[in-house]
Order: C-alpha cells, then sequence, then structure tokens
C-alpha cells in the first residue's frame, strides 16, 4: 500500500479529490431522514386519529426518533466536511502516531502525537487498521479546531475535530476485533441482501393494512403496495450491489492470488462507487477481462496507483472473484467475462 504524497496539498491526490467531493453529496443526500422525521410523526398522528393500533403509534415515534439522530449526524458531519474544503486543498498531509481511545457507530476519538481528535463517519473496518498499524495522517487542525485524517491503506480524508480533553480509553468493541477486508465484505453483503428483504417486508405490511378493518380490502392493499413498488425500484436502480451478497464467503475462503491489472474504464457514481472494466494478468501469465459493477472509488485509486490488486475466488469465466487488498477494507466482487 502507497503512503500519501507529503509536500503537496492533500485534494493534489485525485483520488482523495474525488471522494471528498462524493462526501460532501452523501452528507448532503442524509439530511433526507428529516423528511422521514415529518413522515413518521405524520404517520403517528394519523395512527392515532384513525386506527386503534399501539403498535403502529410505537413504531412511528420510534421511526421519527432514529430519523432524527441521523439528520442530527449528517448535518455534523457535512459541516466540518465544508470546513475542511480550503484545508485540504492548502496544507498536506502530516504523518503522526496514533491511538485509538474509543469508537462507536460513526464516532473514533483518537490520540494523534498527543492531540486528542474525535473522527466522524469512519468505520469499524477502518478502525481496525488504525489500532493495528497505530499510525495515520493529518491535515490541520485550523484556529477553530477542524481537522482531516486519513488511514493508511485509504485515500478518504476523513473530518475530524479537536477535542479539548482527551477522553478515558475504552476496550476495543468486538466490531474492531476484526479482519477488516473481511468486515467491508460483510457490510457490502449485508446493504446487498437489504434491497431483497425490504420489499418483502412492505408487501407483509400491506397485507396486514389491508385486513385492518376485518375481511381482505383490496383498495387499502392496493394503497399498501406503493412501498413494495418503490422498494423494487431501488432493487433496480441499486442492481449493481446485488453481486456482493458473494464476497463474505470469498473472503473467508482466502487463498488470494496477487495479479497485475489494468483498469480499461469506470463510471462513477455520486455514492463514491462506480462500474469499472480491467484486464489482470495473473502469476502464471494468463490475463482475463473482468467487469465490477460496484468498486468503490477508494479501491480503484489504489489499483490505479499499484498497478496491481489482490484476486479471491476461482478465476474462471462467468465466476464472481473478489478484488482486493488483504488486511484493509478495500474489497469488491467482479464477474470474470472474458481471458
Amino acid at each position: 500500500m502507497l503512503d500519501p504524497v507529503v509536500g503537496q496539498p492533500a485534494l493534489a491526490d485525485p483520488t482523495t479529490a474525488a471522494l471528498h467531493v462524493a462526501r460532501r453529496s452523501l452528507d448532503r443526500r442524509k439530511v433526507g431522514p428529516l423528511i422521514g422525521v415529518l413522515v413518521a410523526v405524520f404517520g403517528a398522528w394519523y395512527v392515532s386519529r384513525t386506527l386503534d393500533s399501539a403498535l403502529l403509534f410505537g413504531l412511528f415515534l420510534l421511526l421519527a426518533a432514529v430519523n432524527l439522530g441521523v439528520a442530527c449526524y449528517a448535518l455534523r458531519a457535512r459541516q466540518l466536511s465544508l470546513r475542511a474544503v480550503g484545508l485540504l486543498g492548502e496544507r498536506s498531509w502530516i504523518p503522526v502516531d496514533v491511538e485509538v481511545l474509543r469508537g462507536t457507530t460513526g464516532i473514533t476519538d483518537v490520540l494523534a502525537d498527543g492531540a486528542a481528535l474525535r473522527v466522524l463517519s469512519l468505520t469499524a473496518a477502518h478502525r481496525a487498521v488504525l489500532r493495528r498499524t497505530g499510525r495515520a495522517w493529518v491535515v490541520g487542525p485550523t484556529a477553530d479546531g477542524v481537522a482531516a485524517l486519513r488511514v493508511e491503506g485509504s485515500h478518504e480524508a476523513w473530518p475530524a475535530r479537536v477535542l479539548p480533553t482527551a477522553p478515558a480509553r475504552r476496550p476495543a468493541p468486538s466490531t474492531d476485533v476484526v479482519e477488516p477486508t473481511l468486515r467491508a465484505a460483510e457490510v457490502r453483503a449485508r446493504r446487498a441482501k437489504a434491497l431483497l428483504f425490504f420489499p418483502a417486508v412492505l408487501v407483509v405490511y400491506a397485507v396486514y393494512v389491508a385486513t385492518l378493518f376485518g375481511g381482505f380490502q383490496w383498495y387499502l392493499f392496493i394503497a399498501g403496495m406503493s412501498g413494495p413498488l418503490m422498494a423494487l425500484v431501488l432493487v433496480v436502480l441499486f442492481r449493481h450491489r446485488l453481486p456482493d451478497r458473494r464476497l463474505p464467503a470469498l473472503v473467508r475462503a482466502g487463498d488470494w492470488v496477487r495479479a497485475e491489472v489494468t483498469v480499461h474504464s469506470r463510471t462513477p457514481r455520486r455514492d463514491a462507487t462506480a462500474a469499472a472494466s480491467a484486464t489482470l494478468r495473473l502469476p502464471d501469465g494468463a490475463t482475463v477481462a473482468v467487469v465490477a459493477g460496484n468498486a468503490h472509488l477508494d479501491l480503484l485509486g489504489t489499483i490505479t496507483e499499484t498497478g496491481a490488486v489482490w484476486v479471491a475466488g476461482t478465476v474462471a469465466l462467468g465466476r464472481t472473484v473478489a478484488l482486493g487488498f488483504p488486511g484493509y477494507p478495500q474489497v469488491a466482487a467482479a464477474k470474470v467475462t472474458g481471458s
């Protein structure tokens, strides 16, 4: 894995720049939960006025509370990302020794050369890399405490802010005591499976709504089916994620083989992923063509810089393999399309 170039602005790295733009776009998209809060509150009000269902009323209130928490976190992360734009465009990465003090979902507190930082959005897999390597790179902080942190094996500039005092150390949670590549594969697999899970759940909900008043009311069922239909639209829009369901099994099987790689094309998306086609040259000299429909820009940036990637799985026409870098949260599913 290559270290960041010291002595040039952080955003001079094209992968870091692309990821930072994508992160700001994602932060803006996450404000959508504010709409979810309004919808859930309206749903709770409607249930209390028209339906005698304490269960539905409680579920709507719980949904409103969860959405409110997510929205507040997203707004804070977006604020830090926006304030860090000028910082990343002017200053260079500085290598630091890092100690992870504690970490939970979306929040990681670290000591970076003695300075206490709170890093937002850092995943458990990246945090596991931090715990293992004990090193990172930092830009900043500014006079008002804004900074950014980069983890070994990643181009991402994670937003951070300075803490007035260092929090107490906590034992590493079970989510951090994992192999980072496997952890990343499991997260991607869960997202792919969720695409297929929610339409089925919403169909069951539509049937429940249709039987609320006794018998089976077709007009209520048809109205309730709007949710499953929207979920099916999402399945179509995000169908490129579906091959990720096989990633955990491929990563657990291991047998990684290093291959030289040439990326021929990539079609980036707003969610920091891209559809990419590439040619792999295996150790025995054989070449195969692969298509990765949901490759993260971070992974593609590392592949471009190193000219290599590790492959797990049976490399045969029509089979799905895993492309990545063992020990780091960079992995994607790819289909072998030719030789």
